[in-house]
């Protein structure tokens, strides 16, 4: 894990700032961040649609509060490092695999673009880094040791 604390951050001090002020931006969109995520990931991938329940009330709330959390410890790898690595084993279990971390990556980015009407190329590239360095710690915990 101590080389997942170490990467936890982007390395651009930058992709911080500009995910912290977006994020900020539409804060107060939560809710139609997570409606348009959803949207977006079934429509482009429509297999995924039965590895989640029917009712998505409770998964939008998780997948809100981890953004929040997220976004919210960028800066502290120590935090953030440790909750990535259980989210990644949390997800192997509900049947997630490495290869949805790209899907659902297309389909937050979109999601993020819907509703930050300043989601310029350097905020969606900061976005994208900073998603991968998410994804790459959560992978690490979807290794069956």
């Amino acid at each position: 894990t101590s080389k997942a604390r170490r990467s936890v951050a982007p390395k651009a001090p930058s992709d911080i700032e500009l995910v912290e002020a977006s994020f900020g931006r539409f804060a107060s969109k939560g809710d139609t961040l997570v409606e348009r995520f959803y949207a977006r990931l079934f429509e482009a991938n429509p297999g995924v649609r039965a590895m989640f329940p029917d009712d998505l009330g409770a998964q939008k709330k998780k997948l809100l509060g981890a953004l929040v959390l997220a976004v919210q410890n960028l800066r502290k790898p120590e935090v953030l490092a440790p909750v990535l690595l259980e989210l990644g084993r949390k997800h192997l279990a509900y049947g997630a695999s490495t290869a949805h971390f790209a899907p659902v990556g297309a389909a937050l980015i979109g999601a993020l673009g819907d509703v930050d009407r300043r989601f310029d190329a350097s905020t969606r590239d900061a976005w994208a880094r900073t998603y991968g360095v998410v994804a790459n710690i959560m992978s690490q915990g979807m290794v069956v040791s």
